[in-house]
C-alpha cells in the first residue's frame, strides 16, 4: 500500500496519540497528554525558580516575616494549601514532591499554578479570598489546574496546532504566496478562536469543578465559591467577551458552580 506524505503523517499521528491518553482525576475526562508526570514537574519547578529569582531581584517578594500582614497571609496560605494537598495527594501520580508557593507584591487580583506542585499569589487575591474559607476556593482551583495536568495538556495540544498548520500550508503550496500566507493566517485565527480558548475556558471550568470537590473534602464550605466569584465580578467590570477570553465569565463560573454544588456538600457535610 502507498501513503502520501499526509498519510504517513496521519499514520504517526495515530501512533503518537493512541498510548498518550490519560484521565483526569474527579471528572474522569479523557485527556491526551505527551509527555511523563516527572518531566512536567521539572520544568515547572524551572519556571517557578526562574520567576521567584526575577521578582525577588525587583523587591516583588512578599517575604514571610516582613511585615505582620505578611505573616498572617503566609500562615492561612500554609494551613489552607496543606489541607487541600493532603486531599489532592491521592489523585497525583507524581509522590512525594513538596508543595511550595510564593506570593507576589501586587494589587493584581490573580493566582497561577504550575507542575511540580507550585503556586503563585498576587497579593491582590486576599481581595476576594480574606479568609482561609475563600482562599479554599482559590488554592482549590489552583491544585486542581496541577492534578489535571492542565498544563502539559496544553503543551501537547500546542505541538499538534503546530503540525496541523504545517499539513495546511503544505497543502496549499503549490499555491501562490499570497494564498499560502492567508490559509496560514486564517489557520491562526480559526485555531485560537475556535479550539486554544475554549479548550483553556474548559480548562478552567474543570479546574472550578474539581477544586470545589477538593475544598470540600478537605474541610471548607464549597459555597463559599460563590461568594468568592461574586467579588471577582465586582473586581473585573472590564472584562473581554468570553468568546475570545481564556476565561468563563464570573456570571457562567457561579451558574456551574450552582449545578456542582450538591454533589460538593455530599462530601462537605
Amino acid at each position: 500500500m502507498k501513503f502520501s506524505k499526509h498519510g504517513w503523517l496521519s499514520l504517526f499521528l495515530a501512533g503518537v496519540l493512541m498510548p498518550a491518553c490519560a484521565t483526569v482525576p474527579i471528572t474522569d475526562r479523557q485527556q491526551l497528554i505527551l509527555s511523563s508526570p516527572r518531566e512536567e514537574a521539572q520544568l515547572g519547578q524551572a519556571l517557578f525558580s526562574q520567576l521567584v529569582a526575577q521578582n525577588d531581584i525587583r523587591g516583588q517578594i512578599l517575604n514571610r516575616n516582613e511585615s505582620p500582614e505578611a505573616t498572617r497571609l503566609h500562615s492561612m496560605v500554609d494551613n489552607v494549601l496543606s489541607r487541600i494537598s493532603r486531599t489532592a495527594a491521592e489523585y497525583q501520580d507524581l509522590k512525594g514532591v513538596p508543595w511550595n508557593f510564593v506570593i507576589l507584591k501586587s494589587d493584581v487580583v490573580n493566582a497561577g499554578a504550575l507542575p511540580g506542585n507550585r503556586v503563585i499569589l498576587w497579593q491582590g487575591i486576599f481581595k476576594v479570598a480574606p479568609n482561609e474559607q475563600s482562599l479554599g476556593v482559590i488554592l482549590g482551583h489552583e491544585v486542581g489546574h496541577v492534578i489535571a495536568r492542565h498544563g502539559a495538556e496544553r503543551r501537547a495540544q500546542s505541538e499538534l496546532l503546530n503540525m496541523a498548520g504545517n499539513v495546511l500550508v503544505a497543502a496549499v503550496s503549490k499555491g501562490s504566496p499570497e494564498a499560502v500566507n492567508t490559509a496560514a493566517s486564517l489557520y491562526g485565527i480559526g485555531a485560537q478562536v475556535g479550539l486554544a480558548l475554549p479548550f483553556s475556558r474548559s480548562h478552567e471550568s474543570e479546574a472550578d469543578k474539581i477544586g470545589l470537590i477538593l475544598m470540600a473534602k478537605s474541610g471548607y464550605d464549597p459555597r463559599e465559591a460563590i461568594k468568592v466569584w461574586e467579588r471577582m465580578q465586582k473586581e473585573n467590570d472590564n472584562r473581554a467577551p468570553e468568546f475570545i477570553s481564556t476565561h468563563p465569565s464570573p456570571e457562567t463560573r457561579i451558574k456551574d458552580i450552582e449545578g456542582w454544588l450538591p454533589e460538593a456538600l455530599a462530601y462537605y457535610e
